[in-house]
């Protein structure tokens, strides 16, 4: 079962990264012209360009958010909670009486 597991990871994880590689890709090309754009109009407008670029910013967040993409805090969140997961592993480990055990390799 971890195999066929395995197997099928292999073969939807190259669609599913290129799909993601493709929205990163549109997405930083939107940011990168609309700061472009807001710089422009900043030598113009003087503060609005902050507020324009904060809606902005919301905007894309928002977006990524939909796609299911992580934010950073939901990443430093996980992994805090991996760093708690892996300290509890080794105190089990540590304890007198706690039989030690073995991975098999190779599934």
């Amino acid at each position: 079962m971890f195999s066929e597991l395995v197997r099928r990871r292999k073969e939807v994880e190259p669609s599913v990264g290129e799909g993601f590689e493709k929205a990163g890709k549109g997405v930083s090309d939107a940011i990168g012209s609309m700061g472009t754009h807001l710089k422009g109009v900043g030598e113009k407008f003087g503060k609005a360009p902050r507020k324009m670029e904060s809606f902005v910013d919301e905007r894309v967040s928002a977006a990524l958010e939909r796609m299911g993409v992580a934010s950073r805090a939901d990443i430093e969140s996980l992994s805090e909670k991996v760093d708690e997961l892996g300290d509890k592993i080794e105190e089990l480990r540590s304890e007198p009486g706690t039989p030690k055990r073995h991975s098999k390799a190779g599934g």
